[in-house]
């Protein structure tokens, strides 16, 4: 199946697809990105999402409970491309940073101890969403202070002492990151978000973006699935697909993370993969048919890949 006909059957998908095509591979203009981006918030997965917030405005709780909380909705609609500015995020937001942000900077919804995955995840969605609270301060802080000496960042750590970083805490910070890099960079002035950027990218990249640094063997086969959602999941399509998002210059130590996403490309488009089984609300894409999702994903990885 050829390219162009792959791309029409993604602009027969939900906006939050279709957005993100004309933006990422048609190279579309800015009015018309934001036309289809506008549309997430009244139509499809995005009103879906929407329509489960509930009066308390936080979903089914904070934290992890499955993946009916405020945490991963917010997520997911981070991922789909909700536009910033909706009143009723702000407030669940805010609800978050008000229940669950510890005196030592760091993050946690079910415990008093702070927890780093958590912690990112949540800075991922304030960043993405520009709240503006005087307190992310002290969540930067915690992530910076708590990074590793190989450059990553591990979920465990500090509360159990540890000298090797975890790839899904890792990357969970990197978006983290860039998240503040893009949308606050007024917040963070005085600390190196760019540097410590790149040194947890390099993390990822002397592991090959899957594998032990020591040995070469697969890290965790786990990381060698796509999905998508991701959840809390960390895998090699979600790295490439952070690493085009940012333009990161190709390097060779991706070449085998690629040459598996290219392989799991049939007739032009991407499976649904692997669903992290627990509670949720609905199934974005229910696996019975290509994933656009992962489509769209595959397609720009590659895109950059070559380009």
């Amino acid at each position: 199946m050829d390219e162009n006909t792959v791309i029409n059957w993604l602009l027969e998908g939900d906006a939050a697809v279709r957005w993100q095509v004309h933006r990422d591979l048609l190279s579309s203009s800015e009015e018309k990105v934001r036309e289809e981006r506008k549309r997430i918030e009244n139509s499809g997965w995005g009103l879906k999402i929407l329509s489960f917030q509930g009066r308390n405005d936080i979903w089914d709780g904070l934290g992890k409970i499955g993946w009916r909380s405020a945490m991963y909705n917010l997520q997911l609609l981070r991922r789909l491309g909700l536009l910033p500015g909706i009143p009723r995020i702000n407030t669940a937001c805010q609800i978050m940073l008000d229940k669950g942000l510890h005196s030592d900077g760091g993050i946690q919804y079910e415990d008093t101890k702070s927890e780093m995955c958590q912690t990112a995840m949540s800075m991922a969605i304030f960043a993405y969403f520009q709240i503006q609270d005087e307190r992310l301060e002290q969540i930067i802080s915690y992530i910076i202070s708590n990074q590793l000496d190989d450059g990553g960042w591990n979920c465990r750590h500090p509360r159990v002492k540890t000298n090797h970083s975890s790839f899904n805490t890792t990357f969970h910070v990197l978006e983290a990151l860039q998240q503040i890099k893009q949308n606050l960079p007024e917040y963070f002035s005085s600390y190196d978000i760019s540097g410590k950027l790149s040194e947890g990218i390099e993390f990822l990249l002397q592991h090959r973006l899957y594998k032990s640094h020591t040995t070469g063997e697969i890290a965790d086969s786990q990381f060698t699935n796509i999905s998508f959602p991701p959840r809390h999941k960390y895998d090699i399509m979600s790295g490439l697909d952070f690493l085009q998002s940012i333009n990161h210059p190709t390097d060779e130590r991706c070449s085998d993370a690629v040459n598996l996403i290219k392989r799991r490309q049939k007739q032009g488009k991407w499976p649904m993969g692997i669903y992290h089984q627990g509670l949720s609300f609905f199934k974005i894409e229910d696996g019975r048919q290509p994933s656009r999702m992962n489509t769209l994903r595959g397609l720009r990885i590659v895109k950059w890949w070559h380009q």
